[in-house]
C-alpha cells in the first residue's frame, strides 16, 4: 500500500517541472551520432533528494521506473542505459535512449530530436554521439 502511494506521489512530483519550460535540443544526428540514439535528462527531482541513502535508492527506483514509461509511452523510446549514479546524485533521470524509426531515417530522426526537445518534461536532449578513444600523441606502440 504505502509502496503503491509513493509511486503516485512520485509520479505527480514528477511532471512538476524545475525550472525549464522545455529541453535544449543539441545538434543534428548527422554529426557523429549513433542513428536513432539519444541522451535524455529529465529535470531534477526534489522528491529523490529528500531521501537519505536506502531510501533515495527506492524513490530513484520509482523515478526511473516513471521515467523509462514516459519515453516509452510519449516517443516509443527503448531505454538503453539508466546512469541512475546520476540521479542519485542530483536526482535528474539520465537516459541513453534508441528509436527504431529514427535509426533507419535520418528524417524521422530529427523530427524526434526537435519534438522532444520542446518537452516541458525534459530538461536536454541530444544524439547519443560515438566518439572513441584516440591514441595519445607520440605513443609507442609494442610489438
Amino acid at each position: 500500500m504505502i509502496h503503491k502511494s509513493l509511486f503516485w506521489l512520485f509520479a505527480l512530483v514528477l511532471f512538476l517541472p524545475c525550472g525549464s519550460v522545455g529541453a535544449q535540443a543539441s545538434a543534428p544526428a548527422s554529426s557523429g551520432a549513433a542513428p536513432g540514439e539519444y541522451l535524455v535528462v529529465f529535470p531534477p527531482s526534489s522528491f529523490v533528494l529528500a531521501f537519505q541513502e536506502g531510501a533515495r535508492d527506492v524513490a530513484l527506483k520509482a523515478l526511473v521506473s516513471t521515467q523509462k514509461e514516459y519515453l516509452r509511452d510519449q516517443y516509443q523510446l527503448e531505454v538503453v542505459t539508466v546512469y541512475d549514479a546520476i540521479g542519485r546524485t542530483n536526482g535528474k533521470g539520465m537516459y541513453h535512449v534508441r528509436s527504431s524509426k529514427g535509426a533507419t531515417s535520418e528524417e524521422e530522426s530529427r523530427k524526434l530530436l526537435e519534438r522532444m526537445g520542446k518537452d516541458s518534461n525534459l530538461e536536454s536532449v541530444s544524439p547519443n554521439r560515438q566518439e572513441g578513444l584516440a591514441e595519445p600523441k607520440g605513443a609507442v606502440k609494442k610489438p
